[in-house]
């Protein structure tokens, strides 16, 4: 097979994971930054996210909520 210089992504976006989460895009953009989602990579400017790694990771949002 030749190669055309096309790379497959096999994942989503940051966007897409943000409203999932209910939380900002930013947001999750300094999450893949700082490596607190795994597997996250950046291509060009846009983050990309494994479906695999889309389980609910908690934020500071979440911890406030289970110590009230």
């Amino acid at each position: 097979m030749p190669d055309t210089g096309w790379v497959i992504v096999v994942g989503v976006t940051t966007q897409e994971v943000a409203q999932q989460w209910g939380v900002t895009d930013r947001v999750v953009r300094r999450m893949c930054a700082s490596g607190r989602i795994p597997g996250a990579f950046r291509l060009g400017r846009d983050w990309f996210i494994p479906r695999t790694s889309i389980e609910k990771i908690p934020t500071r949002r979440d911890r406030a909520c289970q110590t009230s």
